[in-house]
């Protein structure tokens, strides 16, 4: 067990400390970044909050981090909670891809007993972008451990979920409990790193790409910032008008 140090005696009161120097040996937060893709398996989305479109959100999140080269790392439950029934398999509607990383957490936190931090630094991530279920437990934990590690941390706002909660007294639902933890998300973060939300069309992952990820070209960079700039507008052009 480690000891508990107290402040040196020595230590000059006015003498300026630096919060950060715990981290100097941690991840860079403003690097690039990572996509954690955290849950997503068979019966965990069962009786959550807008199930479909929560997961049809993260598959697009999946497919733009891919078209930038943003590494995208899959945190499953190596056991599925005692509520949930299922194979623990991936949703049908999601595929792993070639050369992406698999986590199995035994524990809410995807970093606890996991290489998922030793996965990260392989990648030289520091940047955090997180989704998937339940927004209470998995999300919530692991953003934390992300955070506690010296990690930045952005979670989708609309690309996580959970479902309605019964504690004998009160009923909290899915969407109540999707608000709470944006919340907390949006909160200020620590020293070095920040902890913020966003919605998913507002995510711009070209935006932490490194140049010297050759696997990224101007053209896929190109093409995402198309694709957003067209959900945003699809255009002028009124089928209705013949002028």
């Amino acid at each position: 067990m480690s000891a508990i140090t107290s402040p040196s005696a020595d230590l000059d009161p006015d003498d300026e400390l630096d919060d950060t120097s715990e981290l100097d040996s941690g991840p860079d937060a403003t690097g690039r970044a990572a996509l954690l893709v955290i849950g997503m398996q068979q019966g965990n989305l069962d009786g959550c909050w807008q199930a479909e479109q929560v997961t049809a959100t993260v598959s697009d999140l999946i497919d733009r981090a891919r078209l930038a080269s943003v590494p995208v790392i899959w945190v499953n439950d190596l056991t599925p909670p005692a509520s949930v029934t299922g194979s623990g398999e991936l949703l049908s509607s999601l595929t792993c891809g070639a050369g992406e990383y698999v986590v199995l957490k035994p524990y809410r936190d995807g970093f606890e007993s996991t290489g998922l931090a030793d996965s990260l630094a392989t990648l030289g991530s520091g940047t955090l972008f997180l989704c998937g279920a339940w927004s209470h437990e998995s999300v919530r934990a692991t953003m934390v451990g992300a955070l506690s590690r010296g990690y930045s941390t952005v979670l989708v706002e609309d690309a996580h979920t959970a479902p309605s909660r019964h504690d004998g007294t009160a009923t909290v639902s899915g969407e109540s409990i999707v608000s709470v933890v944006n919340m907390i998300a949006a909160a200020p973060g620590a020293p070095a790193r920040d902890s913020s939300t966003m919605p998913c069309y507002d995510v711009n992952f070209s935006a932490f790409v490194h140049t010297d990820d050759t696997a990224v070209g101007d053209e896929a960079l190109a093409a995402q910032e198309q694709a957003q700039d067209e959900a945003l507008d699809p255009g002028d052009d009124d089928p209705t008008d013949d002028d």
